[in-house]
């Protein structure tokens, strides 16, 4: 049996020399003595992690090195994966509603943190976990984004009906304000 691995920085098909920015993702991919430079036009490491898998897969197809740099840099996200718009009166809007899981929702603050402050942070249910792991989980990603240095969380009326203010104080450092 063939086997293949790939990966950031290590791997047989692999991502060097990354550069994440705002709205995308530079980086070398890499295949034995192969090099070629890609532009991912999509936010976030995790991405570019995704691109070396499909990377891999098309090369084991016999797609050339270039070729697949030349799809990659076609690629967009599905709708509600990290979907990047524009807001109202200059603002930067990331959505990122599709399933939302503790691992999408700390890749969605990875990058809203290489966004310009301020950031605020909106996040919704992930109810499929139950009461007692959602708890949890909503803790440990709002922590997470205080600990990137988000200013500021909204959280969904059902989130916040049990968990408002522990998760206000885990964000903000501070009980919420209520009108």
């Amino acid at each position: 049996m063939n086997t293949c691995t790939f990966g950031v920085d290590s791997g047989d098909v692999r991502a060097e020399n990354i550069v994440l920015k705002p709205l995308s993702c530079e980086f070398d991919l890499v295949c034995g003595d192969e090099r070629t430079a890609v532009v991912l036009p999509v936010p976030g490491r995790h991405n570019v992690h995704n691109a070396a898998a499909a990377a891999a897969l098309a090369l084991a197809a016999g797609l050339s090195l270039n070729d697949v740099a030349e799809g990659l840099q076609g690629f967009s996200n599905i709708k509600g994966r990290l979907n990047v718009k524009a807001g109202i009166k200059g603002a930067t809007l990331i959505d990122d509603t599709y399933n939302a899981n503790p691992d999408s929702m700390k890749a969605a603050v990875d990058v809203l943190a290489r966004m310009p402050a301020p950031r605020i942070f909106v996040m919704g249910d992930m109810g499929e976990l139950g009461e007692d792991e959602a708890a949890a989980m909503h803790a440990e990603v709002g922590a997470y984004a205080r600990d990137q240095g988000i200013e500021a969380a909204y959280l969904s009326a059902t989130t916040a009906s049990k968990r408002r203010k522990n998760l206000a104080r885990t964000v903000c450092g501070s009980p919420p304000k209520t009108r």
